[in-house]
């Protein structure tokens, strides 16, 4: 039955690639899910092209037929693929080297036994290595096999030089597997980063007379939780005027989440906690419950930044406008009459801020 197998497929697929399992020392549930992963990429990368990716299934049962439990059993790739009938494999290896993990990729032609690439990839974690081993798998066998599914013009030519049977010498891929842009974005922000801020705007109260210049200065630590999401907690302070109030000053406790949309673009969501300051109108012909006054009490302020762009090395500087509104929870202003006696403030800031 397998060999009835292999001729039918052998009458539409003239190749056939082998992804084998991975080796390593860690759980065999992550090095099947690390193989899965350069399978997917191999299919993509040999989209169009006379080649079939086996399956872990298909090669199991031909293994089997070997006599053979799995292909962890000593250096056996280009033997096992030879056996199987895969013209080209791909082995991997999983180190842990200090406190990275180091993935090696190689991908071999089995007719001549010869290395046609290798690479390698690092990784704090094992999610980061998953993310980038699709892509690696993709770019090996799309640089180095051409579209018959026979190794490219400047990997055949290396070949020709070692017949037979000495197989012939490694070549390097000359394929680009850098990470993408993103893919190094987060991998540099990912986990704990402290920061500062700075930033300059202006407030505005709920009277449209009531505005004024403002600056802010801060310090926080920011949280890489995914390349997607960065949360973000500190410490900032505010001081500025307010139409005839001599200065407007509020300390708080700002946290928010980061939503990356792209390698160089968030939006960002959060709240602030903190208390407040306002001094005397200076104004003497400000009077009245309206007329804004001195005051110190705990408030809330919802932010939202919707242009927040970053830049640089690792994209660790960032500018960013945030508007706010702060929300009185507690005053010494409270009065019977809450909408004439509590001083609600909106601030728009521009801010540019920098990672470590």
């Amino acid at each position: 039955m397998v060999l009835f197998g292999q001729a039918a497929v052998a009458q539409t697929v003239s190749k056939r690639l082998a992804v084998l399992e991975f080796r390593g020392k860690i759980d065999n549930d992550v090095l099947d899910t690390f193989a899965d992963a350069v399978r997917g990429g191999a299919v993509e990368g040999l989209a169009g092209r006379e080649i079939e990716v086996l399956t872990r299934e298909n090669m199991m049962v031909l293994i089997r037929e070997m006599g053979k439990k799995d292909c962890t059993e000593g250096d056996c790739e280009v033997e096992t693929a030879r056996n199987i009938g895969a013209d080209f494999v791909m082995s991997g290896t999983v180190a842990r080297v200090d406190d990275a993990f180091v993935v090696t990729l190689k991908l071999h032609e089995t007719k001549r036994g010869s290395l046609l690439a290798t690479n390698q990839i690092d990784a704090k974690t094992q999610l980061e290595v998953l993310r980038q081993l699709r892509e690696l798998g993709r770019k090996l066998v799309a640089s180095n096999i051409d579209f018959r599914g026979t190794p490219s013009v400047a990997q055949a030519q290396t070949a020709t030089v070692a017949e037979p049977p000495t197989p012939a010498p490694p070549a390097q891929s000359s394929a680009n597997l850098e990470a993408s842009p993103s893919d190094v974005a987060a991998f540099a922000r990912k986990g704990p980063h402290f920061g500062f801020e700075v930033g300059a705007g202006f407030l505005v109260g709920n009277r449209g007379d009531w505005k004024g210049p403002q600056g802010s200065l801060g310090g926080f630590l920011n949280l890489g939780l995914d390349p997607a999401v960065d949360f973000r907690v500190g410490l900032r302070l505010h001081y500025g005027s307010l139409g005839e109030l001599n200065s407007v000053v509020l300390l708080g406790i700002p946290a928010s989440f980061r939503f990356n949309l792209g390698p160089t673009y968030s939006s960002v969501v959060g709240a602030t906690v903190g208390v407040r300051w306002t001094s005397e109108a200076g104004d003497p012909a400000c009077a009245g419950s309206r007329c804004p006054g001195p005051e110190e009490g705990i408030f809330l302020s919802p932010e939202v930044s919707l242009l927040n762009f970053r830049f640089g090395t690792n994209e660790r500087f960032e500018v960013a406008a945030v508007q706010g509104m702060t929300f009185p929870i507690s005053s010494t202003r409270f009065r019977t009459d809450w909408g004439n006696s509590v001083l609600d403030i909106f601030y728009n800031t521009f801010v540019f801020s920098m990672l470590w």
